[in-house]
């Protein structure tokens, strides 16, 4: 199975475009609490899409 792969110029090198696929399963007791956590706690992390 060959996939055609993309590349992005960054200044005078070209960087592979690869994405992580966006993953919809449910994250658990102890994954909403740690988010909560980081909600609370540190806001700015919570917030940043990466």
């Amino acid at each position: 199975m060959m996939q055609e792969l993309n590349y992005i110029c960054c200044g005078d090198y070209y960087i592979p475009d690869i994405r992580i696929p966006e993953e919809t399963r449910p994250i658990g007791r102890w994954g909403r609490m740690h988010r909560d956590y980081i909600k609370e706690h540190n806001p700015i992390r919570f917030n940043d899409p990466s």
